[in-house]
């Protein structure tokens, strides 16, 4: 079961920012099965009244990843911290299909005797 945690540094989170975050976290779940907890602080930025910033932290199966994105507006900062996590998800994804799909190649040509389909 996936845990989100929501919370505010120094900042009221509201209903309508739980529920915006919820969803693009939940959205971005959907590929990252094998995700423990996800938590999502969202802060104003130093003294500046007007930036806003959304830090992500994602528990997952190897290394944490966290991200920070930063806007004037608070929703478009919680839209891109779920795009930058998303994209790494994918990222981790797909690097461990090639290392998958290249230890069946050297498998197959160590064991079976065939020719090396690669020249590197």
């Amino acid at each position: 079961m996936n845990h989100v945690i929501i919370r505010g540094h120094q900042l009221r989170v509201t209903e309508g920012m739980k529920n915006h975050a919820e969803n693009k976290v939940n959205h971005v779940l959907l590929h990252a099965k094998q995700a423990i907890r996800v938590d999502v602080t969202v802060a104003k930025e130093g003294h500046s009244p007007t930036i806003f910033s959304a830090k992500g932290h994602i528990v997952i199966w190897g290394p944490n990843m966290h991200v920070t994105a930063k806007n004037e507006d608070m929703y478009v900062a919680i839209d891109q911290m779920a795009e930058k996590l998303d994209c790494m998800i994918r990222r981790k994804h797909q690097r461990l299909k090639c290392r998958r799909h290249l230890l069946n190649h050297h498998f197959l040509e160590r064991f079976l005797n065939l020719e090396p389909t690669y020249s590197g």
